[in-house]
């Protein structure tokens, strides 16, 4: 999608009547579009900062685990991993926030029904220019039917 180029940042359009620059115009559809895109996904997914602190969540997260924003900030999604595998999963995902290397771990997680199913997480740092995590993708795909088959 090509936006309107403008060579003064502060350039005001109007918008349900209330005036805001073609930059942040920009960005507000870019946002919409990357969350249509993001709940479009047959994954759950969720972006995390440098430190390792989610930041946002798609809705395939909530609708796969019946958790909501609120439960799923205070911890709630800890409780959905099963006890046996979680150590595994919280291992790797603190390795990978100490050392910067992404990586891929299976572990079963309770659906919004109750049963578990096999989940394979892939986390992949992205980074600035300079080599700097500037925030986490994680894509957490239900392998169950290829782990019982």
């Amino acid at each position: 999608m090509e936006y309107p180029e403008s060579d003064d940042d502060d350039a005001l359009e109007p918008a349900g009547g209330q005036a805001r620059s073609l930059h942040a115009a920009g960005q507000d559809d870019a946002e919409q579009q990357f969350r249509a895109l993001a709940d479009a996904l047959p994954h759950g997914a969720w972006i995390a900062r440098p430190d390792g602190q989610a930041a946002y969540y798609n809705q395939r997260w909530f609708d796969d685990t019946g958790l909501t924003l609120e439960q799923t900030k205070a911890g709630g999604w800890e409780s959905v991993l099963r006890p046996e595998d979680a150590r595994a999963r919280l291992d790797r995902w603190r390795h990978a926030l100490a050392t910067g290397e992404g990586y891929e771990v299976e572990y079963r997680l309770r659906a919004a029904d109750g049963a578990y199913r096999w989940r394979l997480e892939r986390a992949t740092p992205v980074r600035a220019p300079d080599g700097r995590i500037i925030r986490w993708f994680v894509l957490c795909t239900d392998i169950d039917d290829q782990k019982r088959a």
